[in-house]
């Protein structure tokens, strides 16, 4: 017979009793909470373990329809377990100090915490189902999310060597009197003439493997204008963004199922926020 049904018939029979026996209404409290929690099993130092104690921990540790097939000897054999882990927690007790102690509970007031409030937000959810119009939506506004990106192909030019408080002033002046607009390339010809010793680099950013300072200096320039010259670690840069490319994003088909579970995640948040608002509201708090 299968647990649920069990469980009915178990139900059904102590309604029965309860008819018969409606005349036993003025029994004691402490004695219906022991019905309630089911036959007394064990005692370690006082502490009690009832048979509801032990069901729920064999449903936990394998399911319930595995837990209804245990027979006397595993039963006996998972309470010997409950015993034993309530004796280790009362000599734990004793051995441990202080501050750790107060560690541990105050870890276990948050897992019961996380409990209570996961519970409470699956009982209050209703999950609007993640259609594929909200995944293809999802996945056209946020590309950058899966693999696109814009790669812009520059070139850069620099001197070999840094340059001292002179010959800084000497560059600066010799750059100036360069016609910009022809290019790069143009100008490390026009500063080579001057007697400057200038290197010419080209390459796309995110591809190539650059200084974070070079790296930014050059992301930061607007498309096919060069820019001013920049000083970094004691050397003069000059950059150019030619063109820009952009690098595809990953199939729709590969990332659905994970947008899918992005967006469930997202209702979940957004149920645990407004339920937060709430609450927040249903209570006093005080903050010190």
């Amino acid at each position: 017979m299968k647990f649920n049904k069990l469980i009915s018939l178990s139900v059904i029979a102590l309604l029965l009793t309860a008819c018969d026996k409606n005349t036993d209404k003025q029994n004691n409290n402490e004695a219906s909470l022991q019905d309630n929690k089911g036959a007394l099993l064990a005692e370690v130092d006082g502490e009690k373990i009832h048979q509801q104690q032990l069901d729920a921990l064999l449903v936990s540790m394998f399911g319930e329809y595995q837990a209804s097939l245990l027979d006397e000897q595993g039963r006996k054999k998972a309470l010997d377990s409950m015993v034993a882990s309530k004796a280790l927690v009362k000599v734990s007790l004793q051995q441990l100090g202080k501050e750790e102690i107060e560690q541990i509970e105050f870890k276990s007031q948050q897992y019961r915490e996380n409990i209570l409030v996961n519970a409470y937000v699956k009982q209050q959810m209703t999950p609007q189902p993640v259609s594929n119009v909200m995944i293809e939506e999802y996945y056209q506004t946020h590309l950058e999310n899966f693999g696109q990106k814009k790669l812009p192909e520059y070139e850069l030019l620099t001197t070999k060597a840094v340059l001292a408080d002179v010959s800084r002033d000497k560059f600066l002046q010799a750059f100036s009197e360069v016609d910009k607009a022809k290019g790069l390339k143009y100008i490390k010809q026009q500063m080579e003439k001057k007697k400057f010793s200038v290197e010419y680099h080209k390459g796309v950013l995110g591809e190539s493997v650059l200084q974070a300072k070079i790296h930014n200096f050059i992301k930061s320039q607007k498309l096919q204008k060069v820019s001013n010259i920049t000083f970094i670690d004691n050397k003069p840069y000059i950059a150019l963004i030619i063109s820009e490319q952009t690098r595809a994003a990953a199939p729709l088909s590969e990332v659905r199922e994970n947008i899918r579970k992005t967006l469930a995640m997202k209702q979940v948040k957004e149920t645990v926020k407004k339920l937060s608002e709430e609450a927040v509201k249903q209570v006093n708090v005080v903050y010190q």
